[in-house]
């Protein structure tokens, strides 16, 4: 496997993913406005909620529109680990123990850093 291929697979794993990301997002969002209407009136006045809470809330209210984007949303997010992840994969396969040990440690940090910055209250 030349670096061209490897490079390739990264970019086709980057491309599903937005593309991905994106429809479930738009589908989160074309569903909320056909249940609730505007959405921008809820914006009126701010309040602080965890995205636990808004979870929560979303569940218990039957908003799963809001669920759907907020899966989107996660998606989107995750690609950068996804991407690191899959480098550290390939270039174990081309047999680059270092770079691939390297890659797996950022990816153990990112996963490390995303878990630790998710406020559970």
């Amino acid at each position: 496997m030349t670096l061209y291929d490897l490079e390739l697979k990264i970019s086709k794993l980057l491309r599903v993913g937005v593309i991905s990301a994106g429809l479930v997002i738009c589908v989160g969002w074309l569903w909320d406005v056909v249940v609730s209407g505007d959405k921008l009136m809820q914006f009126k006045d701010y309040r602080s909620i965890s995205l636990a809470d808004s979870v929560k809330e979303c569940i218990a209210t039957g908003h799963y529109a809001t669920l759907v984007t907020y899966l989107g949303l996660t998606l989107l997010v995750l690609l950068p680990a996804a991407r690191v992840l899959l480098t550290g994969i390939l270039f174990l396969v081309q047999k680059e123990r270092v770079l691939g040990f390297i890659a797996i440690s950022v990816f153990v940090v990112l996963v490390a850093s995303f878990s630790l910055g998710i406020n559970f209250h």
